[in-house]
């Protein structure tokens, strides 16, 4: 045999004599897998392959807000429902920070926000610092955002959006913002 190939042969058996023994020294001080648990204070959507979703809306986007609540809860997703509940008149501004402020303290993934047209929610979602909230009323605008804009915020507009429309256009700015996120390494929080 000539020399290099010796030495290959000595260096590669060398290599997984070392490895099996680390292998075996690792083995041991293994701990009992009873004894690894989960913080309480665990966000959920940490262990979930599936991002969670802050969603809110005003008094004229609550039917839609329900709507798209179901869907997703269906789908598998974790909902962080921010109201409002009943179809009493609120004001926009209060519920598109809301989802603003948990995407922004990464409490949430993404943010989808209801409002008449989706405009108010999504001004009040965007005076929040480090939000892009985008107004979408087609798939094409729900798909854009996330990929040309960086938007982690979606705004829907309850008189203006059917409930079947939002669900397409929700499925696919999930979609788009995985997308982007696994593209860009991270969604970007910058203004």
């Amino acid at each position: 045999m000539s020399v290099p190939i010796c030495r290959f042969l000595c260096c590669g058996i060398l290599f997984f004599f070392i490895l099996g023994v680390d292998l075996v020294i690792l083995r041991a001080l293994r701990l009992p897998t009873h004894s690894v648990k989960i913080p309480p204070e665990a966000h959920m959507w940490e262990l979930s392959p599936k991002p969670r979703v802050a969603l809110s809306a005003d008094h004229a986007g609550f039917p839609l807000k329900e709507t798209i609540r179901q869907f997703l809860q269906n789908a598998g997703y974790l909902v962080d429902d921010l109201g409002t509940w009943p179809e009493e008149s609120v004001g926009d501004a209060d519920y598109g920070k809301a989802v603003g402020g948990c995407v922004a303290a990464q409490k949430d993934a993404v943010g989808i926000a209801e409002c008449g047209i989706g405009i108010g929610v999504s001004i009040a979602a965007n005076k929040v610092y480090g939000i892009r909230a985008a107004v979408a009323h087609d798939v094409s605008t729900a798909c854009l955002a996330p990929e040309h804009n960086d938007a982690h915020a979606r705004a829907l507009g309850g008189c203006v959006v059917s409930g079947s429309q939002a669900i397409g256009m929700v499925q696919t700015f999930l979609n788009t913002a995985s997308w982007a996120a696994a593209t860009r390494g991270a969604l970007k929080r910058s203004p």
